[in-house]
C-alpha cells in the first residue's frame, strides 16, 4: 500500500493503517524528539502524544500533502508545548523557593533545586484528585480559574479554594521538610 492510500485509509479510521504509520515513523520521531529533550521518559511521552494527535486528527489528513512534514510539524508543536510546561513548572518552583527563602533563608541552601522539584511533585501527587487537577491546570498548564471552572465543571470559587488549599499543603510540606533537614544537619555536626 502506497503512502497516499495509507493516509486515505487512516483518515477513514482504519486501525491497521495507523499501526503501520506508527511502526514506520516511531523511531524517526523518537530520535527527532530526543535530540531536543534528551530524556527518554519525556521523549516517549511526547512521541505518544504525537501519535495520539495524529489519530485524533485523522479526519483532517490531506493525502495529497506531505505526511512527513505533517508529522514533524506535530512533533515540533508537542516539543514546544512540553518546553512551555517545563518552563512554567520551573518558574513556579522558583517562586516557591523564593517565597520560602523569605521565611527560612536556609531552605535554598539545604535543598538543591532538583530535590525540591522532586519533593514538590511528590507533595502534589498526594493532593486529592480534584484539587491536584485544578492545581496542575493552573500552575503547569497556565489555565485561568474561569477555564479550569469550565474544564472541571465546578465554580470559580471552588477552583480558588482548591488552589489555596494546594498552596497551603505545599507550604506546610516544604516547611516540614526544611525543619527536618535542619534537624538532621544539626545532628550530623
Amino acid at each position: 500500500m502506497d503512502n497516499k492510500s495509507l493516509l486515505v485509509s487512516l483518515s477513514k479510521g482504519d486501525v491497521n493503517s495507523f499501526n503501520r504509520i506508527y511502526r514506520d515513523y516511531y523511531d524517526r520521531i523518537y530520535r527527532f524528539v530526543y535530540q531536543t529533550i534528551s530524556n527518554r521518559e519525556d521523549t516517549e511521552e511526547i512521541v505518544q502524544e504525537v501519535f495520539i494527535k495524529i489519530w485524533d486528527k485523522k479526519c483532517e489528513l490531506d493525502p495529497n500533502k506531505s505526511f512527513n512534514s505533517y508529522i514533524y510539524t506535530i512533533s515540533k508543536n508537542c516539543i514546544n508545548d512540553y518546553l512551555r510546561r517545563v518552563l512554567r513548572s520551573k518558574k513556579y518552583i522558583e517562586e516557591i523557593i523564593s517565597e520560602f527563602s523569605l521565611i527560612d533563608n536556609q531552605l535554598e541552601d539545604i535543598v538543591n533545586y532538583r530535590e525540591t522539584e522532586k519533593v514538590i511533585k511528590l507533595l502534589i501527587d498526594k493532593l486529592p484528585a480534584k484539587r491536584r487537577e485544578a492545581f496542575e491546570l493552573s500552575r503547569f498548564n497556565g489555565k485561568t480559574y474561569r477555564e479550569i471552572s469550565r474544564i472541571m465543571n465546578i465554580s470559580e470559587n471552588t477552583v480558588d479554594t482548591h488552589i489555596r488549599k494546594s498552596l497551603i499543603w505545599l507550604r506546610k510540606g516544604l516547611v516540614n521538610l526544611s525543619s527536618f533537614l535542619v534537624l538532621i544537619n544539626s545532628l550530623l555536626k
